[in-house]
């Protein structure tokens, strides 16, 4: 015997079938957004290693650091981690000579030497964040071996051309 008709789902209402459309399109939506970001990452990998800064003010090119093994890189990075407070605290004090510009900047009556001040100030923390950066990367390239070293100058001079070419291609456009 079979089962009586009343027995059979019936179909959902238009409206349900509204809502079920709509999710399904944000659904849909939000995965092409991460499939769009993870395929940028891959068609375009410089993109996320620049920073805030375009990457040839790097001195040490990320690439050479990424071919190490995970332990020689481990132990790189401790050259890093020793001056973390350092750079922490030169970062912490740009960004409070950007605020006392925006102050200055905002103050009524406008104080020209107040800004000119916070600029200079500003200045003046980005030079010594520089030359923290550059004694630190003089620690690391004094512990690298003689294979690591010409390996770092291939990765600068791979960089380089990578610019350069960059450079080269936005000129004839």
């Amino acid at each position: 015997m079979s089962p009586p008709d009343s027995a059979s789902p019936s179909p959902p209402s238009s409206r349900s079938r509204r809502w079920l459309v709509g999710l399904l399109v944000i659904s849909m939506a939000f995965n092409l957004v991460i499939v769009g970001a993870a395929f940028s990452g891959w068609i375009w990998p410089e993109h996320g290693e620049r920073g805030g800064f375009h990457r040839s003010f790097d001195l040490l090119p990320r690439q050479f650091f990424a071919e190490l093994d995970q332990q020689r890189r481990a132990e790189l990075a401790a050259v890093f981690r020793a001056r973390k407070t350092e750079f922490r605290e030169q970062h912490r004090a740009l960004r409070d000579a950007a605020a006392a510009l925006a102050d200055a900047l905002e103050r009524e009556p406008y104080d020209p030497p107040l800004a000119q001040s916070a600029i200079a100030e500003h200045s003046g923390r980005s030079h010594q964040l520089i030359d923290l950066g550059a004694t630190t990367a003089a620690t690391l390239v004094e512990t690298l071996t003689p294979e690591e070293r010409r390996a770092l100058a291939g990765a600068i001079r791979q960089r380089l051309e990578q610019d350069r070419a960059r450079r080269s291609s936005r000129s004839r456009q």
